[in-house]
């Protein structure tokens, strides 16, 4: 097709995780296909993947692939800052077994509450994992706790209710929902997935991916953090991500005279 797009600049964007496509066991990719893709890619004037970490992993696999890196804007419209005093958690994405890792928060959540009895953890998303958690739910004898909400465009009202975001995905191409919880001012506890390192760095408060254990404990230390001075560097840390600053650089990548990326002779 290049050929024939004369003066067009081709851009790829890879909106999941070099995990996620290259990992063992990967559902995206067969292992036929890995070469074959980033050869294609290679092909383009520029490719785009969505933090440093990825594109780190892309030039370890392909020394002559160069891909940029954009983060992804936040786009959603902030609504009421949270005040920190619901005692609420909060988690939000599509209920699909492995990836969100809820049935690992459901777990995590049910040790956490054997010491405490105020907190509620709402976990927002629909989805074919949607049974299996509710029967966990029910087998911790958590559904006075944990509370599962479906699909809304009003997303931003359970941003202002929460207390504390948890993101406990097993893999992430880049979490937005981390840089919407921060937008209104909440504290996250998170795997350590490489892109919520580099999008929080210290302010995130951090388990071990997939360690049960972990996230308990992370979510108990979360309860016991300066609220007020925590929110404020959340709000901060998001300013980084606004639109136009996202945009300017997207303007800049289509508007290059040159390819940016490496090329195969």
């Amino acid at each position: 097709m290049a050929p024939q797009l004369k003066g067009v600049r081709l851009v790829g964007w890879v909106h999941n995780s070099f995990e996620a496509l290259y990992g063992p066991g990967s559902p995206y990719v067969g292992p036929e296909l890995k070469r074959h893709y980033v050869d294609q890619l290679m092909k383009l004037d520029a490719t785009v993947v969505l933090c440093q970490h990825d594109r780190q992993q892309y030039e370890a696999y392909e020394p002559r692939f160069h891909p940029m890196v954009v983060y992804n804007p936040l786009t959603l419209t902030p609504g009421e800052r949270s005040t920190g005093s619901s005692k609420r958690f909060l988690a939000i994405g599509r209920l699909s077994p492995q990836h969100k890792g809820f049935d690992l928060l459901v777990e995590a959540f049910a040790q956490f509450a054997r010491g405490d009895s105020e907190w509620h953890l709402d976990i927002v998303g629909e989805g074919p994992e949607e049974a299996a958690l509710r029967q966990q739910i029910a087998d911790r004898g958590m559904q006075q706790r944990i509370h599962l909400h479906p699909f809304t465009n009003h997303i931003e009202h359970y941003y202002t209710q929460a207390q504390v975001y948890v993101l406990s995905s097993r893999w992430e191409g880049f979490g937005l929902v981390l840089v919407e919880a921060m937008a209104h001012g909440l504290p996250v506890v998170s795997s350590d997935l490489p892109t919520s390192v580099e999008i929080m760095g210290d302010f995130g408060i951090y388990f071990a991916n997939g360690d049960v254990a972990g996230l308990a404990q992370a979510l108990t230390k979360s309860t016991h953090i300066d609220w007020n001075k925590k929110s404020n560097e959340a709000v901060a840390l998001a300013h980084r991500f606004d639109t136009k600053s996202i945009a300017d650089q997207w303007r800049h990548l289509l508007t290059a005279s040159s390819p940016l990326q490496g090329k195969r002779p």
